[in-house]
């Protein structure tokens, strides 16, 4: 029964970050550090709002332009872009997503320099 389980928890862990990491692990996006958390944690149906976190050699980013594209992979469908704002060390801002599987895109730039990076998650 532990091996099923020890199983199934690898599956999950493996699909669910093929395209990307989950909320709150940071990830780099070119020359940058990218974090993304959501609040709603975890996100439910309704109004989410992403927070976002960027730094570069250890320092936090406060000069940048963020954005986060979402989609829905499974249903072939984009669930918007929003234009991040900073809010003390972070950039905010939110989408209403309905419930199901949903990957974010959050780009990044400053100072000439630029990346992105994705993150998987599900709206329950």
């Amino acid at each position: 029964m532990r091996q099923f389980l020890a199983l199934g928890i690898a599956c999950v862990l493996l699909i669910g970050c093929s395209e990307g990491g989950a909320p709150g692990i940071g990830q780099s996006a070119g020359p940058f550090q990218v974090s993304l958390d959501t609040r709603p944690s975890p996100p439910v149906a309704g109004r989410v709002e992403f927070v976002v976190n960027v730094s570069k050699d250890g320092k936090a980013v406060t000069d940048a332009t963020v954005t986060a594209a979402t989609s829905m992979p499974e249903m072939n469908m984009s669930g918007g872009d929003v234009a991040l704002t900073l809010s003390g060390s972070a950039y905010t801002g939110g989408l209403n997503l309905m419930a199901g599987e949903w990957k974010i895109v959050v780009k990044v730039s400053a100072g000439g320099e630029s990346g992105e990076t994705s993150y998987s998650f599900v709206v329950k």
